[in-house]
């Protein structure tokens, strides 16, 4: 029996023509299919396949998640900065980009690594892709390390390898075809062509008032944001409703188009839409210096980059040398402008709901030269259980919270106990929820019982282990909970999407890889849509736990993997049912004894509404927040 492992639909293509030119039988060949895309294909194509199911269970990521965490450790120890800046977002960054580098490499290694041991083929079939092209900060499509560590790992395993070169270009091979106008729904047209008209004409009025921004900034008490997303923009109305004089300044990419510039203005209430490039550079710093250093370190400690007995330093090499120092560099570049912008105007408060990249940088700019400065997470993170969710929540925490920001909010209880747990140098402000999606006022009609589910999967490039599930495990969780509901009478089953999910398939796509029921869609509503008639919601872990939690929805935390438990819960399997905020079902067989309970007696009518105050704050809480508003404006 021979082996071949794919990832790429371009792969499969040139395996297929290798087959009818040596005139080989697909019944000769195990296929580990890595992707749900070349799953697809297969599926359509009548091809017998295997998923990544068999050969990445608990322990493997466990064993990634570890392996992981000691080359972060090891580079947080020994990479030091020397900046004029003072400042540790580059090295930050710099960390966060090798270790999704890593955690992609480690994914593979065991995959293939546990495929070859089970299977022990007579030969093992490697697609060699030509071509990489490793710009950009992270995996992108036209990187293919697949091949890479098949060729290592037979090496030292002692089986034969057949390569076989894949003479596609890479040049975004699965995203060739991609439309953005495509997105855009007809309905939604009107609103995005409305916008940028209204943006037009706010930015000509501004050119013929004569009016110059930096000196706006510097005499008006301004709130400076990095990004609107994440509902930051009800933010800043909120602000600008309650404080008539402060001015919303905005930093935008100068990858931006013009019309993204006008829709950006026409939609959101921006009073200053600033572009890098109206902001002075330094050609030259002492912070690439540092990169250099990293490297140099990184390099002397290839041992660090041994796993199952396989060094893939070598593989990764280029990677980092292009893709990872260029991005570094490029954010030295935008830290040194983004210095010279809080350091000329001194915003009165600077917003941002994340602490990686330049997000990270403008807090600990801001702490330098004392100027007042708010993250609010738009990330859900909680206090760890065990030895492996210290990683695992450490891991979120940095990328959302835990940073060198003045202040953070705290937006639920559980974050406060979070960051009880987490050292961190901020001040914690009780605010209660700022950003988190809230359902509207509506209430849906009828007998039907809608139960939402909701996941953030991780494309190949930001690989993550133990705390998420990869996108074969959710499928497999997304299809049991599909033929559960399909035997029940009055539920239907809403499927909704990550935007990231969009990279790997389509919801066509994935309804290939679905059964085949009408008890189910998938839906392309916005999740405040989808909330507002939500009965119950299902997820394995998602910031959309806490924004259900919020609005009193139920939650039922389905693991059949029983490996991560992402809130304190009423687990099924350990207690008599009884109603509460929280469920976790640990097993396809929990989940069909107890679903229909749940939604007979443990729906929000039915639990005492005591049992939800853990979770939330009252709502007078949030009087801390305009309190720090008035505290930041009158400084």
């Amino acid at each position: 029996m021979k082996l071949v492992f794919i990832e790429h639909i371009d792969e499969l293509n040139v395996f297929l023509r290798y087959l009818h030119e040596k005139k080989l039988k697909l019944s000769e060949f195990n296929i580990v299919a890595l992707s749900t895309r070349v799953q697809v294909v297969l599926i359509k194509r009548k091809i017998r396949f295997q998923n990544t199911l068999s050969y990445f269970k608990n322990e493997s990521h466990r064993n990634c998640l570890l392996k992981s965490d000691s080359i972060v450790q090891f580079l947080n120890k020994e990479l030091q900065v020397n900046g004029k800046l003072h400042i540790d977002g580059h090295k930050n960054w710099y960390i966060f980009l090798v270790r999704h580098l890593v955690n992609h490499i480690l994914w593979l290694t065991e995959i293939v690594s546990n495929a070859i041991n089970e299977i022990k083929p007579d030969e093992i079939l490697s697609i060699r892709s030509q071509g990489n092209n490793y710009h950009g900060p992270f995996v992108n499509e036209d990187e293919r390390y697949l091949s890479s560590v098949v060729t290592e790992l037979c090496s030292e395993l002692g089986y034969p390898v057949k390569n076989v070169k894949n003479d596609n270009r890479l040049c975004n091979y699965n995203n060739r075809n991609y439309n953005p106008i495509s997105k855009i729904k007809s309905k939604t047209f009107f609103i995005h062509t409305r916008s940028m008209v209204h943006g037009l004409c706010k930015e000509v009025k501004s050119i013929l008032l004569g009016f110059d921004k930096f000196d706006v900034l510097a005499k008006n008490k301004t709130v400076l944001v990095l990004s609107l997303g994440y509902n930051f923009d009800r933010v800043c109305k909120e602000i600008k409703r309650r404080y008539n004089s402060v001015k919303v300044a905005f930093l935008q990419d100068e990858s931006d188009s013009v019309f993204k510039k006008f829709q950006l203005r026409g939609c959101h209430d921006i009073d200053c839409l600033i572009s890098y490039n109206e902001l002075p550079t330094k050609a030259d710093s002492v912070e690439k210096k540092d990169i250099e250093l990293f490297f140099n370190i990184i390099e002397s400690h290839q041992e660090l980059f041994i796993y199952r007995g396989f060094n893939f330093f070598q593989v990764i090499k280029a990677k980092i040398l292009v893709g990872i120092t260029r991005s570094t560099e490029e954010l030295i570049e935008k830290s040194y402008k983004i210095s010279y912008l809080v350091e000329t105007t001194r915003p009165s408060l600077s917003l941002s709901y994340s602490s990686r990249g330049l997000t990270y940088v403008l807090g600990e700019l801001c702490r330098n030269n004392d100027l007042k400065a708010l993250c609010i997470s738009h990330g859900t993170v909680v206090p760890p259980k065990n030895e492996t969710e210290e990683i695992v929540n450490r891991n979120i925490g940095e990328s959302v919270i835990l940073n060198k920001y003045p202040s953070v909010a705290v937006q639920t209880p559980l974050t406060e106990e979070f960051l009880d747990h987490y050292e961190h140098l901020s001040e914690n402000i009780i605010t209660g929820p700022l950003i988190f999606s809230r359902k509207s006022n509506s209430v849906h009609s009828g007998k039907t019982i809608n139960i939402l589910h909701a996941v953030t999967l991780k494309s190949r490039s930001s690989m993550k282990f133990w705390g998420v599930e990869h996108n074969d495990e959710f499928v497999s969780s997304v299809g049991d909970i599909i033929n559960v509901v399909d035997s029940m009478n009055n539920i239907k089953l809403i499927v909704k999407l990550h935007p990231a999910f969009y990279e790997n398939l389509t919801r066509k796509g994935l309804s290939q890889l679905l059964p085949g029921t009408g008890s189910y869609i998938i839906s392309d509503r916005t999740l405040e849509e989808e909330l507002s008639a939500a009965d119950l919601v299902v997820s394995f872990s998602s910031t959309v736990i806490e924004e259900a939690i919020i609005n009193r929805i139920p939650v039922m935390l389905y693991d059949k993997w029983g490996r991560y438990q992402h809130y304190k819960a009423l687990d099924l399997m350990c207690n008599l049912f009884k109603p509460f905020p929280l469920y976790y079902i640990s097993s396809r067989k929990i989940l069909e004894e107890n679903l229909e309970t749940i939604i007979a007696k443990g729906l929000s009518p039915a639990i005492d509404p005591n049992e939800w105050d853990c979770f939330n704050y009252p709502e007078s809480v949030k009087q801390n927040f305009y309190n720090y508003i008035n505290k930041c404006l009158s400084s």
